[in-house]
């Protein structure tokens, strides 16, 4: 008999490398981007009900209306499926939000992925995939469930890469500031276009060290062409990272298009020692510790 809730853990991701190639025909930017899956995760319980789509938050913060991914994607689900049905989702947050990690497309992506387990998997991965880009470029990497992997195009063509041997380290801050993506690729634009944007070489290399695991070598290649864009806009994010890099963090960066900046650690004990730091002297921003998601062996 199928179960009737399933709960899900919808993983946070960040940046590795993020290139931008140029403009496409519909307006958006071509990318080229390097995710990494983190072990940061929201909680979402999926219950099944005959009608109906209901969604309630742990965040007040957080709409629990059709502005919520959530319901959006049960929503699509339900119409491409062809199935009669409906869910009560239940949703607690631990990923910062509006952060620049991915947390409302994981959220929909772990919610297409729950229904279609619920409902007796009447789509495919694949088709998950093609419906999660409709809700958003971040979306099929999670509904892949890849550790690693690229984004290409709007960032929703996903190819996997070889995950690390052992787990990387982050430590990842919140400054809690209110970022618009849309301003950072429009400042994006108006910068000089001189050596803006990584090279397709420089992501191979990247990718190549990842697989390896050492984050020494990976620290040194972490790209993300916005970040001059985001410092333009939001100049808070400069003393972000020297903050974190003063407290011990290699090749800190932001992660898409922010806020949130990471760095990462040798190991586990540094990553919560450098944490601990930026706790003391900045208690007004969030600071997390996240190593890549699993299956990758501690």
């Amino acid at each position: 008999m199928t179960a009737s809730t399933i709960t899900l853990d919808p993983p946070a991701k960040v940046n590795l490398y993020l290139a931008v190639r140029g403009r496409r025909p519909d307006g958006y930017h071509t990318l080229e981007t390097l995710f990494e899956r983190l072990d940061l995760a929201d909680e979402l319980r999926l219950t099944r009900r005959p009608s109906g789509l209901t969604l309630t938050c742990s965040d007040p913060a957080v709409p629990t209306d059709d502005r919520n991914l959530v319901l959006r994607a049960a929503r699509l689900f339900f119409q491409a499926a062809g199935v009669a049905g409906g869910v009560e989702a239940a949703l607690v947050k631990r990923i910062p939000v509006a952060g620049g990690l991915g947390g409302g497309s994981s959220d929909a992506a772990s919610t297409l992925l729950g229904l279609n387990t619920l409902y007796d998997a009447p789509l495919t991965r694949a088709q998950l995939m093609t419906l999660g880009g409709q809700l958003g470029a971040d979306v099929p990497f999670f509904v892949s469930e890849h550790v690693v992997a690229w984004g290409r195009g709007r960032g929703d063509e996903i190819v996997p890469a070889q995950p690390p041997r052992r787990p990387l380290w982050h430590v990842l801050v919140n400054p809690g500031l209110p970022v618009l993506t849309q301003e950072v690729y429009a400042q994006f634009d108006r910068l000089p276009p001189a050596a803006l944007t990584p090279s397709a070489a420089d992501g191979t290399l990247l990718a190549r060290l990842v697989q390896a695991g050492d984050p020494g070598p990976v620290a040194g290649c972490l790209a993300n062409a916005l970040e001059p864009a985001i410092e333009a806009s939001y100049p808070a994010i400069r003393a972000l990272k020297a903050a974190l890099s003063s407290a011990g963090a290699r090749g800190v960066l932001v992660s898409g298009s922010g806020p949130t900046t990471y760095g990462l650690a040798d190991d586990e004990v540094h990553a919560r020692a450098i944490a601990a730091r930026l706790r003391r002297d900045r208690p007004d921003w969030t600071t997390h510790v996240a190593r890549t998601a699993l299956p990758v062996p501690a």
